[in-house]
């Protein structure tokens, strides 16, 4: 979601910090996903790095694939530190969404300006308004971003979603030689970042920006209630009317502002990966450094006291990182991972028995 916006709120009504709570979910969110994403993929391209010196000194040993393959230094499961041959054209297919994602970042051949960054998030970023004049914004948004660190954590969760997607296990799929196999794994994970960045990503936002409004909506009914309990008579009635009025403009006001504020970025398409990687192959990896923080950040922010919610009421409904979106991401992964691997095994079961008659 767009970020100067609410930060510059902050700073300009002197808010005075986030809770305990909330603290310990950004700590969190920061040693899981970030330490532990940028450990990984930093690890993985620096072995492609290291693996190109390996093979010059080694050329002699891969001179029929010296074009092609890279030794990488990879961490395999109970092996200990194994050697994997990565062939560069199904890699390069494989990370098309990287690629994707930095083609929109890199636009008219050069780095975008902070500025320029938030201009094109306006343009084809993923907002009620927006969408109710753009209905394409529903594709675009997946794949602008905000600003540099925003873009760079993305890419590299999304490739260490890639990483885990398809194969037997993670070295055969890093190991795969087929461009043909490459290319379909590749239009099978665009389905599962699409899908599950559209559905889950930006329905999981809206349903908890509306849950939000009607709790802050509420708090505020509750408190003119009590104003209201006071006293009777012609001038109270009068002044219930009035509050009851204000009381509709503020929840509209605050519907209006909540509709305007921008989503951008590939992250719920990624947690959508993640989930995916998790129901259909048993792969946790980054599901769990990704998604568990996110699901304490939702938590935590629905426990909010009312009366936080109250005296925020000139910030929108939502929150700057889009928790909501991420947890409706990887859900919607989830239930794509679950469906395919019961139809996968339908499949299966048909298969054997059309050729059980055969071999009788």
């Amino acid at each position: 979601m767009s970020h100067a916006v609410c930060l510059a709120a902050l700073q300009r009504e002197g808010h005075h910090g986030p809770s305990a709570c909330v603290c310990v979910c950004a700590i969190v969110r920061f040693l899981l996903a970030r330490l532990f994403l940028s450990f990984l993929i930093s690890f993985f391209f620096a072995s492609l790095l290291l693996s190109s010196a390996v093979r010059v000194g080694a050329c002699r040993l891969h001179a029929e694939q010296s074009a092609w393959v890279i030794v990488v230094v990879f961490g395999g499961g109970g092996g200990g530190v194994r050697m994997v041959h990565v062939e560069l054209t199904c890699a390069a297919i494989r990370l098309t969404p990287v690629w994707v994602c930095l083609l929109a970042y890199y636009q008219n051949g050069e780095w975008p300006t902070q500025l320029q960054a938030l201009v094109r998030v306006m343009d084809y970023g993923f907002s009620v308004d927006a969408f109710k004049r753009r209905p394409i914004v529903l594709l675009t948004h997946l794949f602008v971003h905000a600003n540099d660190s925003h873009l760079l954590g993305n890419l590299s969760a999304l490739t260490a979603t890639l990483v885990e997607f398809g194969g037997p296990s993670v070295v055969e799929n890093v190991e795969e030689e087929s461009a043909w196999v490459s290319l379909r794994r590749t239009l099978g994970s665009f389905v599962v970042l699409v899908g599950g960045g559209i559905v889950g990503g930006i329905g999981g936002q809206l349903l908890y920006n509306d849950a939000q409004l009607a709790r802050r909506h509420r708090r505020w009914l509750s408190l003119a209630g009590v104003q209201e309990g006071a006293g009777g008579g012609a001038v109270d009635g009068v002044l219930r009317r009035v509050r009851n009025w204000v009381d509709r403009m503020n929840y509209k006001i605050d519907k209006r502002r909540t509709d305007a504020v921008f989503m951008c970025g590939a992250s719920a398409g990624i947690c959508s990966l993640a989930g995916f990687n998790a129901a259909y192959y048993q792969r946790w990896g980054t599901a769990l450094a990704m998604v568990v923080p996110e699901f304490v950040a939702v938590v935590c922010s629905l426990l909010r006291p009312q009366a936080e919610l109250a005296s925020a009421a000139w910030l929108p409904a939502g929150e700057v990182v889009g928790h909501a979106a991420h947890i409706g991401g990887f859900t919607v992964g989830v239930c794509m991972g679950l469906a395919w691997r019961w139809l996968s095994g339908v499949y299966r079961s048909r298969t054997k028995r059309r050729q059980k008659p055969k071999n009788l």
